[in-house]
């Protein structure tokens, strides 16, 4: 019903694509495990470890895909020092593996939905979404102040703000 009002906005599934986020290095990994936070799923430095370990190993290969991270997770998993944690956020992992990446015009309006999923996946997906408009913030304003650029409303904000610390600290 939005398009029809407003032929201008671009309409984004969450359910279904990604925010062309990348992972790169140990920041990206810290922003990856507060969207895993956002899922519901209580993190530890061992998350952190083998994340960072499988980003590392896929980017020797210039492929730091979800679907090649997982690659190499499965691999690191055969030290049962890292079962535990690979286990944990796995699924997760692989659910956004196969996601589409949208395609977004920034100089455009846009609204990301969940067609009123409040699931933890969906809760994650969305996170996804804010981490990746952040992230574009910061490349277009590395030194504030700076003219407004993004203006962002979360519908049902409620449903995010169950963990509030991974909210306020991706904002941070």
């Amino acid at each position: 019903a939005l398009a029809k009002w407003l032929p201008d906005v671009q309409i984004i599934d969450a359910r279904h694509h990604m925010p062309p986020l990348r992972l790169v290095d140990e920041d990206d990994v810290d922003l990856l495990l507060d969207v895993l936070r956002a899922a519901g799923i209580q993190i530890f430095d061992a998350h952190f470890t083998v994340l960072l370990e499988a980003l590392r190993r896929a980017a020797q290969e210039r492929d730091t895909s979800y679907r090649n991270i997982l690659k190499h997770l499965e691999a690191l998993r055969r030290d049962p020092a890292f079962a535990f944690a690979i286990d944990s956020v796995f699924g997760r992992l692989a659910v956004l593996a196969q996601m589409r990446v949208a395609k977004v015009d920034l100089s455009k309006p846009f609204v990301v939905h969940t067609g009123g999923d409040t699931s933890p996946s969906s809760v994650m997906k969305l996170m996804m979404w804010i981490i990746w408009l952040v992230a574009e913030a910061k490349a277009t304003c590395p030194n504030p102040p700076c003219k407004m650029r993004l203006f962002l409303v979360i519908d049902e904000g409620h449903v995010l703000m169950k963990n509030v610390a991974t909210l306020s600290k991706t904002w941070r």
